[in-house]
């Protein structure tokens, strides 16, 4: 038994517990940084199985593939998508870069696990990739590593420059050194190093690192980072919303239509409510009459005008709601409190109105008197 082969089974348990670390915070944090680290962690696992493999039973076609495509393709190019996860401001840029390495790492992985191999005999060595691929998956791991040394080099710079103006990407500078060190360190496998072990120390402290930017990153909220935060969560694909100083508006409604509650009063209640009434619920009979009654003006649903009558609330009525016969004007008031009666559709204010002021005759229930309606609002 050599010492290659304990050195790289060692690396292999570790970096199978930091890669199951990593998957258990993705699926708590389900956010594109946190799934990149566990891609590299999970490249980085097989390469360093393989190689343990090897050094015990000897290379072959599949530990060299695993190794190539495992530690060289996978885990680099995730460690570039967790880097430009973390750096990039605005979702073209994210979402640019995720086209562009999915696109590489496809069109390089099958490059790398079909194409024929040079003919040279495997042993117990490390084997090279100059040695035992041809011509055109060496240019395509060139080209890997061109995609792993830029922005490996440049994301530390960029954050450590912003920095300077904004203290927020302070928090991000540990783990994008930490990533762009891992990214750097893949490049040493096709190094000619005088120890086997070394191969399998190279991955392990890249798997380390890896771990580490997932650990720092988790705690950095990049949607406050980020130029424009969507609606909701950090997907991309939300409807982004202007705040011009009074509420927030959606930026293609020329701020003439408001996102939340109704803070113009035209509607049924005032804001603060909670859409539950209270003290300084608006009375059904003022909303269906187009006129609002400002708050602390002392009229109240008894002081509306003639021909309507004096709607309660709609959280004046606890009683359960009729579920037999007819509906009582109080009944139908709770009903339709946050719609105008007689419409299936939600308005700001109307100038129908919402109960008979008739009194009902003997053995009938009071019905609400449906009329045209006139929209005011949407």
């Amino acid at each position: 038994m050599s010492v290659s082969f304990l050195a790289a089974g060692v690396a292999t348990a570790v970096a199978a517990v930091i890669t199951a670390m990593l998957v258990v915070r993705f699926a708590r944090l389900p956010r594109p940084d946190q799934a990149a680290w566990a891609c590299a962690a999970a490249g980085l696992t097989l390469a360093l199985a393989a190689q343990a493999l090897g050094y015990h039973r000897g290379f072959n076609a599949a530990a060299f593939r695993a190794i190539e495509v495992g530690a060289r393709l996978a885990a680099p190019m995730a460690l570039v998508w967790g880097l430009a996860e973390l750096t990039g401001k605005s979702f073209g840029v994210r979402f640019g870069s995720r086209l562009g390495l999915a696109a590489l790492t496809a069109i390089a992985g099958v490059v790398l696990a079909s194409d024929p191999l040079s003919g040279v005999t495997f042993t117990v060595a490390w084997p090279t990739a100059a040695d035992h691929y041809q011509f055109i998956p060496n240019v395509v791991l060139v080209a890997i590593a061109a995609a792993t040394v830029i922005p490996a080099l440049i994301a530390p710079a960029l954050v450590a420059v912003r920095a300077r103006r904004e203290p927020g990407w302070r928090e991000v500078f540990p783990a994008v050194a930490a990533a762009a060190g891992a990214a750097l360190l893949t490049l040493g496998l096709q190094v000619k190093l005088p120890v086997n072990s070394g191969y399998a120390a190279i991955c392990l402290i890249a798997a380390v690192l890896t771990w580490f930017a997932g650990q720092w990153s988790r705690r950095v909220r990049l949607a406050d980072l980020h130029e424009s935060a969507a609606a909701g969560d950090d997907t991309g694909w939300g409807e982004a919303y202007t705040d011009t100083g009074y509420g927030l508006y959606r930026p293609d409604t020329g701020a003439m239509r408001r996102v939340g509650s109704d803070t113009g009063f035209g509607g049924l209640y005032r804001p603060g409510t909670g859409g539950f009434g209270g003290s300084a619920a608006i009375p059904i009979s003022a909303a269906c009459t187009g006129r609002r009654i400002p708050a602390g003006s002392g009229r109240s649903a008894a002081t509306a005008p003639s021909g309507t009558s004096a709607a309660t609330p709609a959280t004046a009525s606890t009683g359960p709601i009729p579920t037999s016969g007819r509906s009582s004007p109080t009944a139908r008031t709770t009903r339709t409190a946050t719609r105008c009666p007689g419409s299936s559709r939600r308005v700001t204010s109307c100038r129908c109105r919402s109960t008979s002021s008739r009194p009902p005759r003997a053995g009938r229930v009071a019905r609400p008197r449906r009329r045209p309606h006139a929209f005011t609002g949407r």
